[in-house]
């Protein structure tokens, strides 16, 4: 299986947040299962970054702290595609955020699956795994 990560998947994942369901571990953790991180998450990562307010439940990451840290967890970024811009035309209307919708379509034109705990998300269908 190849598997996308959602932001949240990714972070919960590198700081270990009690959060991400155990199940997501064992898919994330298969041998036969590779996964990636989209570019658009690190670039929603350091968005996020450059607004904390100094809260506990702020951004843990910068983008540059994203990437180093996906290295060390050999966790493939993958890179943004005009394509996967593109394939956000194929999609209905079911989802407001438009980081979602990058990975939503990403993941559809990749032949991969978007690993995420957003039930939103879940309408997509056989793209989506909610965890």
């Amino acid at each position: 299986m190849r598997l996308l990560l959602d932001t949240h998947i990714v972070l919960w994942r590198l700081t270990n947040n009690p959060r991400l369901p155990k199940r997501g571990i064992e898919m994330m953790d298969d041998s036969a299962t590779s996964i990636a991180v989209s570019a658009i998450s690190i670039w929603e990562v350091a968005i996020k970054w450059a607004r904390r307010k100094g809260r506990a439940d702020d951004m843990p990451y910068s983008g540059y702290q994203l990437l180093r840290s996906l290295d060390r967890a050999m966790i493939d970024p993958l890179p943004v595609e005009s394509i996967h811009a593109a394939a956000v035309d194929d999609l209905p209307k079911l989802h407001g955020d438009p980081f979602d919708r990058f990975l939503i379509a990403t993941a559809r034109h990749e032949g991969m699956t978007l690993l995420t705990h957003d039930t939103q998300i879940a309408e997509y269908g056989d793209c989506v795994i909610v965890v």
